[in-house]
């Protein structure tokens, strides 16, 4: 049984699907939601840092949207597979990033590729999700480590307050973006298979305990 017992407003599935089919039909919202990145924006110069240090490497992107991450790091990887649960953005990824190194697979509740991953990786994701879909992603993410695997989250509202301090941060900002604030600590008690690194206020490191 859970130990979270918070409540918590968030984007249900039909909501992003409603966002997908606007973002593909409004260039201005495509560009922000998935369009192709600019490779020298100080974003992506910083992430592409972080994977300097796991080049040669399979990857898994849980949440990879229109694909477009595929394309910023083929340089690095040895195979790519990126899965999301919005059916129209994995058709557009497969029509756009789909190659010999890199595939997309559409996934469902309690998903599993029954396959290890040396690098997995979450971009402004969980933020999005309630706890309890938060804890439910992590233990799907757990399935696919092997002993080695580094899971590497850039996302905000995730950090190391209490239930309580959570709750009113995200009672403070009035649901106005559905962004939701997490404690870390209740995340580890939830999914003990993972220890948590902090590397700076958006990026976190995640290895098997």
């Amino acid at each position: 049984m859970s130990i979270w017992n918070g409540k918590w407003d968030y984007h249900s599935q039909d909501m992003f699907d409603e966002r997908t089919d606007r973002a593909l039909h409004d260039q201005s919202l495509f560009a922000r939601d998935g369009g192709p990145l600019d490779p020298d924006s100080e974003r992506v110069v910083y992430i592409k840092k972080i994977f300097d240090w796991f080049k040669g490497k399979s990857y898994l992107e849980v949440g990879c949207g229109f694909g477009r991450w595929s394309d910023i790091l083929k340089d690095y990887y040895t195979n790519y597979t990126g899965v999301d649960p919005t059916k129209a953005r994995i058709e557009y990824a497969l029509k756009t990033y789909e190659t010999s190194r890199a595939k997309f697979q559409h996934i469902g509740d309690g998903w599993n590729l029954y396959e290890n991953f040396d690098v997995i990786f979450c971009f402004a994701v969980i933020q999005h999700l309630t706890m309890p879909d938060t804890i439910a992603l992590l233990k799907c993410i757990v399935k696919h480590m092997h002993e080695d695997t580094k899971v590497i989250l850039y996302e905000g509202r995730l950090g190391w307050f209490t239930e309580e301090e959570a709750e009113e941060l995200y009672a403070s900002e009035k649901c106005s973006n559905h962004m939701i604030y997490k404690p870390i600590g209740i995340l580890e008690m939830e999914v003990p298979e993972l220890k948590w690194r902090q590397i700076n206020p958006l990026t976190y490191v995640l290895v098997r305990s």
